[in-house]
């Protein structure tokens, strides 16, 4: 299973509260799981997606 690991900015766009949100495990994906983070972009609220695997 793949798990999304969302910033405190992005939980807070998107209205997830901590209590409803799981611990992210390990996953045998070649990706790994995905960070989420958010900005904005021309006044437009834009997500990005970066695997675990390519942050190192």
């Amino acid at each position: 299973m793949i798990y999304l690991k969302c910033t405190g900015e992005v939980q807070t766009v998107v209205g997830l509260r901590k209590e409803h949100l799981a611990e992210p495990g390990l996953t045998e994906a070649p990706l790994g799981n995905w960070y989420v983070n958010c900005f904005r972009l021309s006044r437009k609220q834009t997500f990005i997606f970066m695997s675990e695997e390519t942050l190192l």
